[in-house]
């Protein structure tokens, strides 16, 4: 192409790229444009002051933006895009834009102000049985099942409900030996004498081998040893194992049945080392599952774990929630949401925050330059973070094209350092 005589050419995202011809730009591939002359910029000088807001509102005057009431400051149109000092954040260079060049870019800006926020603490988590709920049924003695009427899972039973009827010779054995006792204890008591102590440990021997006291007085009473023992439920719940088939012959202490009460269930959720301070014991939680969209269980944290997860810097948290129609079920996956009021504090625009895992910054317009800073971030609630530190309130800092600049200022900091 040919040259233009005095013209100059540059890149509006690489300013420190420059040319006498057009062409495109070797960083970026952009179109390289005419650069500013100065007479261009003598006329460009009739409007002193911008709002660093709103850089389309300009004015010859220093007075107050008619949208944001912000102060204006100087106009820096007279000055190309070029790399201005180096800014707090490590790593990067502040910059220093032209309003225009800014409005090209799409460069907005938030403040740094004092505000009420709230956070609302989002996590993963799993359903899981309430441990206290849970009941293994089994025997104190070996023998055969003869009846078995909790036969398959998924059956409810209710409390005091028959599971199974099962015939044993030790418990046959036990029950003649009570009757053996009682009359012995009615010969004693007619010759004057006393037999309560025979009697009595007859009786304490078929308690330890579960049977109820008021069957063993019935025993007493009618003088019949009962051939079966019929095993009732000591909950309510549902039967979500069964080891045991009618017929069977068991082991004294073998686990035939677990019933588990589910009209109260755990939720356990996954807390962030970070997120620490804003869990406690007693505090409200909300559960959402993907089975029930639009649908909000309510429940509270009645655990937290005491020690760290130390692979994934996570800890646990139990919410405990009435289920009592049953809908929500064990190893269902969802979300927990846990409410937090965090008071009025600095805060700046989550939108502002730049994020590179070690640390975040943001950029802070200060006398029209763009100035990364280093940030010391708090809590989040909403839409805005908690800053502890790196900015002051009241400062304007960019909202939107922010990973634009950041990557400009990443380019400009390592060539600066590349020329010392």
């Amino acid at each position: 192409e040919k040259k233009d005589s005095g013209a100059k050419y540059t890149c509006p995202m690489h300013p420190q790229v420059i040319s006498d011809k057009k062409g495109s730009c070797p960083i970026c591939g952009m179109d390289l444009v005419p650069m500013e002359s100065p007479k261009d910029k003598l006329q460009e000088k009739s409007a002193k002051f911008f709002c660093p807001m709103h850089p389309e509102v300009t004015s010859d005057n220093k007075e107050s933006c008619p949208i944001c009431g912000m102060d204006l400051v100087p106009s820096e149109k007279d000055q190309t895009a070029t790399a201005a000092v180096t800014g707090t954040a490590s790593g990067k260079a502040s910059m220093r834009l032209s309003a225009e060049k800014r409005k090209l870019l799409g460069v907005k800006f938030g403040k740094v102000e004092k505000r009420k926020i709230s956070g609302e603490l989002r996590t993963t988590a799993r359903v899981a049985f309430d441990e206290r709920r849970q009941n293994v049924v089994s025997t104190k003695f070996s023998g055969w099942i003869e009846k078995l009427y909790a036969n398959f899972e998924g059956m409810e039973v209710r409390r005091g409900s028959p599971l199974f009827e099962i015939y044993s010779e030790d418990l046959y054995a036990a029950q003649g030996e009570l009757l053996s006792a009682a009359d012995y204890s009615g010969a004693m008591k007619g010759a004057g004498g006393s037999g309560d102590e025979v009697l009595g440990s007859a009786k304490r021997k078929l308690k330890l081998l579960g049977m109820p006291e008021k069957q063993i007085d019935e025993i007493i009473r009618t003088g019949e040893i009962t051939r079966t023992f019929t095993v009732h439920s000591d909950v309510s719940g549902v039967v979500l194992q069964k080891n045991v088939v009618q017929g069977e012959k068991i082991e004294a202490g073998a686990p035939l049945l677990r019933i588990v009460d589910l009209s109260t269930v755990w939720v356990m959720a996954d807390i962030y080392e970070k997120d620490a301070s804003r869990v406690s014991k007693g505090m409200k939680a909300k559960l959402t599952l993907p089975s029930y969209p639009g649908k909000m269980f309510e429940g509270e944290v009645t655990y937290i774990s005491p020690t760290l997860e130390p692979s994934s810097r996570t800890f646990s948290v139990r919410v405990e929630i009435t289920n009592r129609d049953g809908s929500i079920k064990p190893e269902m996956y969802g979300e927990v949401l846990l409410p937090s009021e965090i008071g009025e504090v600095l805060a700046i625009p989550d939108s502002a925050v730049i994020q590179t895992g070690r640390a975040a910054y943001a950029f802070v317009s200060r006398d029209g330059e763009l100035i990364p800073r280093e940030l010391s971030l708090g809590r989040k609630g909403g839409d805005y973070c908690e800053v502890l530190g790196g900015v002051e309130e009241g400062d304007a800092v960019v909202t939107s094209a922010s990973f634009l600049l950041d990557s400009e200022s990443s380019l400009k900091a390592l060539i600066e350092g590349m020329g010392k």
